[in-house]
C-alpha cells in the first residue's frame, strides 16, 4: 500500500467512525502500533486519535494529539481547526481564535496539497463562520459588549455553510440577546430559527429560558414542553426546568413529582439538582427540599468505589495521644472537611455562605485522607512530623464489612485540577463539568496537591471514627527508638509488620523500609 492508498485508507476509517469514538481511539492507536505502512501518514493517525478523544470529551487528550500530528506535518488543516474547537469548549477565547486564524490561513496556503474530498470551501467557511462566533461570545460573555457581538455575528453571516447552517446561526443570536436580557428579540430570533429548520427543537428550550427569565413561567412550562414532545436529549434538566417554573407558579406538589422524575431518570447528575434547590425561595417547599437533598445522597452513596492497587492505603500521621488511641482500637479518624488545611478542599468552601440551605447535610459528611504511597518524602515531611511519626498500612478490601452500621460510605479516588468555575448561580457546584455528581465536589482538589495521590473515605451521618485492619506500621527515618518501644508494646498483634524508613542506597532521595524485629 503506497502513501496516498495508505492516506485514502485512514480518511474513509476515520469518517466511518465517527459514531464510535471509543472504538475509534482504539483502531488508530493500533493502526500506530502494529499496521502504519507509510510515516508520512503518521500525522493523519495522531490527528483521527485526537478528533475521536474530542468526541468522548477527553480534551486533554486530544490537545496532545492534535499537537503530536502538527510536528508531523504543520500543514494539516482540520488540526488547527480542532485545535480551535477544543479551546472554545474550554473557555479559552483567545487561543480559540489563534487557531481558527491559523488553519484560514494554512487553507488558503496548502488546501492544493490535499484531498480535495475531504478538505473543502466547506471546512474554509466553516473556518471563518467559527472564528467571528468565537469574537462574538467573547464580546458577549467576557467583555459584554453588544455592538461588537452584533458586529460580528453579522460578519459571520457571510460565512453560512452546511456545517453552520443559518438556523444555528439565529440561535447564537438569540443567546446572544439572551445574555444581554434583551429577551424579545432573544425568542424572535430563536423563532427565525425555527422557521429555517422546523426541527431545531433546541429553539424551543432556549425560547422557554427566555420566558423564564421574563418571569413568564407559564409560557417557559409551555415551550419546555414542546421541546419534550419533540427532543429527549435533554429530558432530566428539562424536568427540572419545568419544576422550578411550578415552584415560582407555587404550584408545590407538581414542582416536587418533577424534581423526582428527573433525579430517576438520569441519578448520575445529582449536581445540577443541588444547583437548582440552592437557589429556590418558597418556605412552602422546604419540607420538599429536604427529601430531595437526602435522595441526591442517597443515589450518590451508592455508586462503585475506586480500585486501589494492592488493596492497601496509608495513613500519615504524628505519634501522639490520638494515634496511640487509633492504633488501640483499629481505626481511622474521619473530620469534618471544615478543618481541612487547604480552605479551598473542599471547593465549596470558597463560598459556603451559598450552601446555607444544606449546611446540615454538608456537616454530616466525614472525610478520611489516606494515600496510596507509603515512600513520599514530603508525606512524611507534612503529616508525620518531620519523619519523626508513622505511616500506618490499612487494608481497604473489607472496610465496609467492619463498618456495617454506616449505611453511606464509600471509598474515592482524589480527582486534581487546576480550574473550577463559578458558574451562572454564582457558586462553585455549576462547575465545568456539568455532568457531575454532588458527591464529587468532595474528592476534587488542585492539582498542586497531585503529589499526595490521595485516596478518600467518605461517610454521610456516620461516626466519626471507622475500623479498619492494619497490615503493617511504617517508622520514619528519624522516629527515635523510646517511640518505636512505644508503638510496639501498644500493637500486640502478631499479623501487623513492623518497617523502619531509610534512604535508597543508589538514589537518597527514594526511601526504602527494612523490617523491624517484634520483641
Amino acid at each position: 500500500m503506497d502513501y496516498k492508498e495508505e492516506e485514502e485508507h485512514l480518511f474513509q476509517c476515520g469518517l466511518g467512525l465517527r459514531n464510535n469514538a471509543n472504538i475509534g481511539v482504539k483502531y488508530f492507536n493500533d493502526y500506530l502500533n502494529n499496521q502504519l505502512k507509510n510515516k508520512e501518514n503518521e500525522y493523519l493517525v495522531y490527528f483521527f486519535i485526537g478528533y475521536f478523544n474530542i468526541l468522548i470529551t477527553e480534551y486533554d487528550k486530544a490537545i496532545k494529539y492534535l499537537y503530536k500530528s502538527l510536528n508531523k506535518n504543520k500543514k494539516f488543516f482540520y488540526a488547527y481547526y480542532f485545535l480551535a474547537e477544543i479551546f472554545y469548549y474550554k473557555n479559552n477565547y483567545k487561543k480559540s481564535i489563534k487557531y481558527y486564524i491559523i488553519s484560514i490561513k494554512k487553507y488558503k496556503k496548502y488546501n492544493q496539497i490535499y484531498n480535495k474530498k475531504y478538505i473543502n470551501e466547506d471546512g474554509y467557511k466553516s473556518s471563518l463562520f467559527r472564528l467571528n462566533k468565537v469574537k462574538a461570545d467573547f464580546y458577549t460573555y467576557k467583555k459584554e459588549n453588544i455592538t461588537n457581538a452584533i458586529k460580528f455575528l453579522n460578519k459571520a453571516e457571510n460565512y453560512i455553510n452546511k456545517h453552520d447552517p443559518d438556523y444555528n446561526l439565529y440561535n447564537i443570536f438569540g443567546m446572544m440577546y439572551n445574555k444581554f436580557r434583551e429577551y424579545d428579540k432573544a425568542i424572535e430570533q430563536y423563532n427565525l430559527a425555527l422557521k429555517c429548520n422546523g426541527k431545531f427543537y433546541i429553539a424551543y428550550r432556549n425560547i422557554g429560558a427566555s420566558y423564564l427569565n421574563k418571569n413568564d413561567f407559564k409560557n417557559a412550562i409551555k415551550y419546555i414542553k414542546k421541546y419534550l414532545k419533540h427532543d429527549k436529549t435533554l429530558e432530566t434538566s428539562s424536568y427540572y426546568f419545568i419544576a422550578f417554573c411550578n415552584i415560582k407558579l407555587n404550584n408545590i406538589k407538581e414542582s416536587y413529582k418533577l424534581f423526582k422524575k428527573g433525579l430517576e431518570l438520569d441519578n448520575k447528575k445529582t449536581k445540577i439538582l443541588i444547583d437548582i434547590l440552592l437557589i429556590i425561595e418558597n418556605q412552602n417547599f422546604n419540607n420538599k427540599l429536604e427529601d430531595l437533598i437526602e435522595q441526591v445522597l442517597y443515589y450518590d452513596f451508592d455508586i462503585e468505589d475506586d480500585i486501589v492497587k494492592n488493596d492497601t492505603l496509608y495513613k500519615y500521621r504524628n505519634i501522639d495521644i490520638n494515634t496511640i488511641k487509633l492504633l488501640q482500637n483499629k481505626s481511622l479518624r474521619l473530620s469534618d472537611f471544615n478543618y481541612f488545611n487547604d480552605p479551598a478542599d473542599p471547593p465549596i468552601k470558597l463560598n459556603i455562605k451559598d450552601m446555607q440551605k444544606i449546611n446540615k447535610y454538608l456537616n454530616s459528611i466525614k472525610i478520611a485522607s489516606l494515600s496510596a504511597d507509603n515512600d513520599n518524602i514530603l508525606m512524611w515531611s507534612h503529616y508525620a512530623n518531620n519523619h519523626q511519626g508513622i505511616c500506618i498500612e490499612y487494608d481497604i478490601t473489607n472496610y465496609k464489612e467492619l463498618n456495617k452500621n454506616i449505611k453511606n460510605i464509600i471509598l474515592k479516588k482524589v480527582k486534581y485540577t487546576n480550574k473550577i468555575f463559578v458558574g451562572y448561580y454564582g457558586h462553585v457546584l455549576e462547575t465545568e463539568n456539568y455532568n457531575q455528581r454532588f458527591i464529587d465536589l468532595f474528592y476534587l482538589k488542585h492539582k498542586n496537591w497531585k503529589y499526595e495521590n490521595e485516596y478518600r473515605i467518605i461517610s454521610y451521618n456516620g461516626p466519626e471514627e471507622i475500623n479498619l485492619t492494619i497490615k503493617a506500621i511504617y517508622f520514619g527515618m528519624n522516629t527515635t527508638e523510646d517511640n518505636i518501644e512505644l508503638i510496639k508494646n501498644i500493637v500486640k498483634d502478631e499479623d501487623i509488620k513492623f518497617y523502619k524508613m531509610k534512604p535508597n542506597e543508589k538514589n537518597l532521595y527514594k526511601l526504602d523500609s527494612e523490617e523491624l524485629e517484634k520483641k
